[in-house]
């Protein structure tokens, strides 16, 4: 069957009433309400918006931005698309993490978040976008109220729980933000960076046999992604196991040339492996 662009909104309300009715799922009518609301009404910003989330995720320069440039696309088609002004925070503050210096990347953050709650103010997305870069500038109150606001106006949105799991890491609650990451899991069980980044906050919390075992697992699940392969090089690494930290380190910078963490650590692996030792004789 074939379905018309303009169509695609009642497609993905068709797939969302048979997929609960197929589960047997009771929805609140105030959810259902929540759920066909598509944000806009512009196909074209809806696709460049979807497309932004999928390339923010790959964590590379390149998918980074394309991100940013599909959700300032994405802004253009429709300037009042609150959706694409949150994506466009969480780019920015994923940015900053990875690629720019925080005080370049996080102060256009906090601006999109804060753009997108003038025109949604009970978007969960919006305050999860916004509690997100205010960790990364760490205000951790302020934070942390904002993403109770996000889990309170949504409870089932993975990139909340995927920022609030790094909110608790950065507290040291690394049981508390491994819950939250399996919470995640529960609701898109195949999603590449909840999989991947789980393995990081066993690492965090210095489990590294879970932490090998997760991104080994995501590893099968994903074998195209960058981060599992980087976090398995740094268990393997920390359990002296230079060879196989070497090989892991190796497929991470062969898919993404960008990564400086596992550029430089597979040097450090490398130097342990060797057991150079220094004479002053």
């Amino acid at each position: 069957m074939l379905f018309r662009s303009d169509g695609i909104f009642e497609v993905e309300d068709a797939i969302s009433e048979r997929v609960a009715a197929a589960l047997s799922v009771r929805v609140a009518e105030s959810e259902r309400i929540r759920l066909r609301h598509h944000y806009t009404e512009n196909v074209d910003a809806y696709r460049n918006y979807l497309m932004g989330r999928y390339e923010e995720f790959t964590f590379t320069r390149d998918g980074m931005n394309k991100a940013i440039d599909y959700f300032d696309k994405a802004i253009a088609d429709d300037p009042g698309y609150a959706l694409a002004y949150a994506g466009l925070a969480d780019a920015w503050t994923t940015e900053s993490d990875w690629l720019l210096p925080p005080r370049e990347a996080l102060p256009k953050a906090d601006a999109a978040a804060r753009k997108a709650l003038v025109f949604d103010d009970e978007l969960a997305e919006a305050h999860g976008a916004l509690a997100h870069a205010l960790l990364h500038e760490w205000k951790l109150s302020d934070s942390n109220r904002e993403f109770q606001i996000a889990l309170g106006l949504n409870p089932s949105n993975v990139s909340t729980y995927f920022a609030y799991g790094e909110y608790l890491a950065s507290a040291g609650q690394f049981d508390e933000a491994i819950a939250q990451m399996k919470k995640a899991l529960t609701i898109d069980p195949l999603s590449p960076e909840i999989n991947s980044l789980i393995a990081w906050d066993y690492y965090l919390k210095r489990d590294y046999g879970n932490c090998l075992a997760s991104a080994q697992k995501a590893i099968q699940m994903f074998p195209d992604f960058w981060l599992p392969q980087m976090t398995a090089g740094m268990c393997n690494s920390i359990l002296s196991r230079y060879a196989a930290a070497i090989t892991a380190y190796g497929k991470a910078l062969a898919m993404n040339p960008d990564s400086t963490v596992s550029a430089s650590e597979i040097g450090r692996a490398r130097l342990n492996s060797s057991h150079i030792t220094i004479s002053y004789a």
